[in-house]
């Protein structure tokens, strides 16, 4: 092969001339991003700049060097324009800059503002209302009322509790650490909350604002994702805390015709609906800017993989937040369920005590702490759940953000952390359970003993039953979270080695 610069001989398969160094293939590497171009070519193929590194006059498109043009005497500091085409006249930053794809962008990212804006408003809007089939309850008979909202747990929780007289006896301490185990679990979601949106918001308003000032600034939409799932978070969390079906009740009488069911605030509802309404608008505008790129089969794969997370993680979530251990008592052919963990401080309690108090000499101390270790794991079980919730909302906005951002993370840490929180909370809620029926079936042999006769217990066994509830669909959908979170982090750890490869072969 002959050097076309010095006319020198080079073996066939050489790339360099051994005599000069010039590439024997003819082509230059731009000096701006260093990809290989034709000889011929003023302009790199790949970024639009001088191969010569030289600067292009915005005002007469003439190539020169230094800070001024010497036809026409214009200068601009950085005025090496990635466009040769540029038209005499036209100056960064025209109004013909705004193509389709980015008044979408833009679109997509203010649309995002407004569920960022949502958010922060009904985040201080959170809470439950009890409800008698229409109407709702404000206040109950029961040990504490039935309406709840977030600022109830700064201040006027502990007025309620100390107002309970709790002492040191067995009914005093098991509603004791029921009764604080819900406020400090109501405190947590509360301050995550406020706290995580509050700065989220702030960050996406920042960035928001960086954006308009700075047109090179890329709008970041990860911090509005956050914004709003974390005012998901609070809503999910707080309604998980109180949302089992219960039965009001006076002088320890349980009022079978009184049946009240915990809900969301309407306000609540609507802030939900919106935030995901625009949340939804944006994520799809940030899609459309892709154009064709979205028909390339890498891309779908990707995409595919992201949507289905979004969807597991979805169900993972309302699965946990309707998870929790309960009651189901059958009395005069009316079921009533009660919660045995910390979302449900009335009916549940009451009934184990009243096991408990069927207790003989013989058993008194095996009742006593089965009742307890059922009161226990169960709290623990509802705190695991509440943290459960919180890995599983921030694995949604990673999936979410990975619709968007094929170079976003995949994930997996928190899919990964919500599968664990789920195994430990099952284990605890198991354990509860066994120990709530082994208190029946001991208050079951005390009554047998005290009648001086046998006592159908087929027939008793089928008024009361225990169980767990939403746990098993919720590690269900986590497992096959973690599959997806596994495969997409797979597909980006092959392209990141790939990338590492051509760029090493090139600097070679």
């Amino acid at each position: 092969m002959v050097c076309k610069k010095c006319g020198a001989e080079s073996p066939d398969n050489a790339v360099f001339c051994g005599t000069c160094g010039a590439r024997l293939d003819g082509k230059k590497p731009c000096s701006s991003c260093k990809q290989l171009n034709d000889e011929n070519s003023a302009y790199c193929v790949f970024c639009g700049a001088r191969i010569d590194g030289k600067r292009v006059c915005a005002r007469c498109g003439t190539a020169y060097e230094g800070k001024f043009c010497p036809s026409c005497g214009y200068g601009e500091k950085d005025n090496n324009t990635v466009k040769p085409m540029t038209a005499v006249g036209e100056t960064k930053g025209s109004a013909k800059a705004w193509t389709w794809k980015k008044i979408v962008r833009f679109s997509a990212s203010c649309l995002g503002m407004l569920g960022v804006l949502f958010a922060l408003i009904f985040t201080f809007c959170i809470g439950v209302v009890g409800k008698v089939g229409s109407q709702a309850v404000t206040t109950s008979k029961s040990t504490l009322g039935m309406a709840r909202n977030m600022f109830y747990f700064f201040g006027n929780f502990f007025k309620d509790a100390e107002a309970l007289s709790l002492n040191d006896t067995f009914e005093g301490s098991i509603r004791s650490v029921t009764v604080y185990t819900y406020g400090v679990l109501g405190l947590l979601i509360s301050l995550t909350t406020i706290v995580l949106v509050i700065t989220f918001a702030s960050m996406a308003i920042t960035k928001f604002v960086k954006g308009l000032m700075d047109k090179k600034t890329v709008f970041n939409d990860k911090w509005s994702i956050l914004t709003m799932g974390s005012f998901f978070f609070g809503a999910g969390a707080f309604y998980g805390l109180h949302r089992f079906v219960a039965s009001a009740s006076e002088d320890g009488v349980v009022d079978v015709s009184l049946s009240i069911e915990i809900g969301l605030k309407g306000g609540v509802i609507a802030g939900i609906v919106l935030c995901a309404i625009f949340l939804g608008l944006m994520v799809l505008g940030k899609l459309v800017v892709k154009g064709k790129e979205l028909l390339k089969t890498k891309t779908l794969i990707k995409l595919g993989l992201s949507v289905v997370g979004v969807v597991f993680v979805t169900l993972t979530f309302l699965f946990v937040r309707n998870s929790g251990i309960f009651l189901s008592i059958v009395e005069d052919g009316v079921e009533i369920k009660a919660g045995m963990t910390s979302s449900f401080l009335n009916m549940g309690i009451d009934y184990l005590i009243g096991l408990v108090s069927c207790a003989t000499e013989d058993n008194e101390i095996a009742l006593i702490e089965s009742a307890e270790k059922a009161v226990l794991c169960g709290n623990l079980a509802q705190i695991v759940f509440v943290f459960t919730l919180l890995f599983a909302v921030f694995a949604l906005c990673a999936k979410l953000t990975a619709t968007t951002n094929e170079n976003a993370s995949s994930g997996m840490y928190w899919s990964i952390a919500v599968f664990v929180s789920l195994i430990v909370g099952l284990i605890l809620a198991l354990i509860s359970v066994n120990a709530l029926e082994n208190v029946y079936e001991l208050s079951l042999s005390a009554v047998e003993e005290s009648v001086g006769g046998s006592v159908d217990l087929g027939t008793l066994t089928e008024v009361f039953q225990c169980k767990t509830t939403g746990i098993i669909g919720a590690l269900v959908c986590s497992v096959l979270l973690l599959g997806v979170s596994i495969a997409q982090s797979v597909i980006q750890n092959i392209e990141l080695t790939q990338k590492y490869y051509k760029a090493l072969q090139q600097k070679r």
